[in-house]
């Protein structure tokens, strides 16, 4: 679903207001002026009939020192290719604090709930910025924030009574009820369909998504918190439970075969369903050794069956992953990961489901995969540094490979030049391998860009 124009709507409001009590502030928050162009690099890419973009775009982000207002927000335009276009919010929230241990804070801001969730940007707790789903980036909650923190103690909850999803790609529909094939990162549906096992030709589809109010998908309750002890120093354990909207919204659907006009017409329908999550970390750090354990138990409240449409079924999960860093000088850092999701499919039940076709529903990113990381800061005269990250992500059941890199070369106080690649090979997307990477095979990419420190 499209969240880029409610997202709008919701933070013009609460910049508004949160603006007008902040102005003192507004003098710590670094701006940046960005210049980007994107290029579709496979000769298999199929995406859409353009294979580059350009992009002009502005970042603000507050300082560290700034402990009153939390920035982190981009604001993107794609040039002639509005569906590409977004607004990124990762912090926006003012904070109060109320003694050197205990903070107050109203707004978006990120937190470490699950180490799970953020190392694999995995959208069970947090939601996640999906604009381009290979490089997909955790967002914040938003609502009331509380953190305690004491010497080896620390707890951190959240209520709120509004929910934003995930931010996916945007998409648009034609005036023949057609997707558009304007957006890479829009996994299309099908367009046409075979009305009859003996038809000698396909029927086309017309689309409609009943999109509810969105005073209906922001007005949804979150709570949920974490607390930590620390060991002798070595040993971090975390424990957390929440019961929240699940960031991924649940498309029901129902269609008809139109005899007349030999078409197909498939309503799709939007809704917010809830769960629980019960999350717990292990972290040991020995040396230059950091090695971690995560656990997630994920359990989907899902709505009734419904003779009118086709439901998404939902199946509780137990998600693991662990992993193991080496970190050396100079913020070098490598490391060994593996996730497994057990349980966690997506059924459908309703006159038009089937066991052939994957659902149009999907929950997780991906079921298995190992990853290898290595990240880099190099500093050079003055205030020249070279950031690098690279990571090869590898999954034998969802059988795919997903290489990633990115740099960036900060060579003055007021200019940086930076890049960012990924080059994927997957099998097909089926019933049985349903995961985002599958979904853009095709999709190898190389973006570079400017940023000026305005």
């Amino acid at each position: 679903m499209d969240s880029l124009d409610l997202m709008v709507r919701f933070y013009y409001a609460v910049l508004f207001l949160l603006l007008s009590h902040v102005s003192v502030a507004l003098a710590q928050i670094r701006s940046q002026l960005l210049l980007q162009n994107e290029s579709f690099v496979s000769p298999e890419y199929t995406a859409t009939d353009q294979t580059q973009y350009q992009f002009l775009g502005f970042r603000a982000k507050s300082e560290e020192e700034n402990r009153s207002f939390l920035v982190d927000s981009e604001i993107v335009m794609a040039m002639g290719a509005p569906l590409l276009s977004y607004i990124k919010i990762q912090d926006f929230a003012v904070q109060y604090e109320n003694s050197e241990n205990e903070v107050f804070s109203l707004g978006r801001k990120k937190q470490l709930w699950s180490g799970l969730d953020r190392r694999w940007d995995f959208g069970i707790i947090e939601p996640t910025f999906k604009w381009n789903p290979l490089n997909r980036k955790s967002l914040a909650l938003t609502g009331i924030h509380w953190n305690r923190n004491e010497k080896d103690f620390s707890l951190s909850a959240i209520w709120s009574p509004l929910f934003i999803p995930d931010q996916g790609p945007n998409f648009e529909i034609d005036d023949q009820g057609r997707f558009s094939r304007k957006n890479p990162w829009f996994q299309t549906p099908p367009d046409t369909f075979r009305p009859f096992p003996n038809a000698t030709s396909d029927s086309k589809i017309q689309y409609n998504v009943q999109r509810p109010p969105d005073s209906e998908i922001v007005s949804q309750s979150t709570l949920g918190g974490v607390v930590e002890k620390m060991w002798a120093q070595k040993i971090l354990t975390r424990a957390g439970y929440f019961y929240k909207p699940m960031n991924q919204l649940a498309l029901s659907y129902n269609g008809a075969y139109i005899l007349a006009t030999d078409e197909g017409q498939v309503d799709i329908l939007p809704e917010v369903l809830y769960h629980r999550v019960v999350t717990a970390d292990l972290v040991i750090r020995e040396g230059l050794i950091e090695s971690g354990v995560s656990y997630v138990q994920d359990e989907p409240t899902n709505r009734a069956a419904d003779p009118m449409w086709t439901v998404p079924v939902f199946e509780d999960a137990q998600i693991w992953s662990a992993y193991i860093q080496l970190n050396l000088k100079r913020s070098n850092k490598l490391s060994l990961e593996y996730l497994t999701v057990d349980g966690g499919e997506v059924t459908e039940v309703g006159d038009l489901a089937s066991q052939t076709r994957a659902p149009i529903s999907n929950r997780y990113p991906m079921t298995e995969a190992y990853k290898i990381r290595h990240q880099m800061q190099l500093r050079m005269n003055g205030s020249q540094f070279v950031n690098f990250d690279s990571s090869w992500t590898h999954s034998d059941k969802n059988q795919f490979d997903l290489i990633q890199i990115r740099g960036a070369f900060q060579i003055n106080n007021r200019w940086q030049v930076y890049t960012d690649m990924q080059f994927v090979k997957a099998r097909p997307l089926s019933v049985d391998n349903v995961n985002d990477v599958a979904s853009f095979a095709d999709n190898d990419r190389l973006l570079v860009g400017v940023a000026h420190v305005l």
